[in-house]
């Protein structure tokens, strides 16, 4: 198993890989809590993606196969979604997951438009 270092320079070689912003740094210091403004704006960008795309919650969890009360957790903010369920839910939105996530950590007030 690796070192804390070495998994945390992984992760930093892959955010400069996708080209996120430099502002990256803030990765590095994880947050305990799911009640951030940044995560509120993730959220809300994924809310506004599936109403965009004309799905339900229900419909979206059908798709994922997951229950209702799965989307609506993350939706409320009751749930950190990891990358690969972040990837899942934007593919099945017919979103591009990573142009999300770029116009996210380029946005200064964590608002993604």
């Amino acid at each position: 198993m690796g070192t804390p270092y070495r998994v945390t320079q992984s992760f930093v070689s892959i955010i400069v890989h996708i080209g996120l912003s430099p502002q990256w740094n803030y990765f590095l210091a994880v947050t305990r809590s799911i009640y951030t403004a940044r995560h509120d704006a993730l959220r809300l960008a994924l809310i506004r993606a599936r109403k965009a795309a004309g799905l339900t919650q229900t419909e979206l969890a059908a798709k994922l196969q997951r229950g209702q009360s799965w989307v609506s957790k993350y939706e409320r903010g009751e749930l950190r979604l990891d990358v690969v369920e972040f990837f899942e839910v934007t593919t099945a939105i017919g979103t591009d997951g990573l142009a999300l996530l770029r116009r996210w950590s380029r946005s200064t007030d964590g608002v993604v438009r």
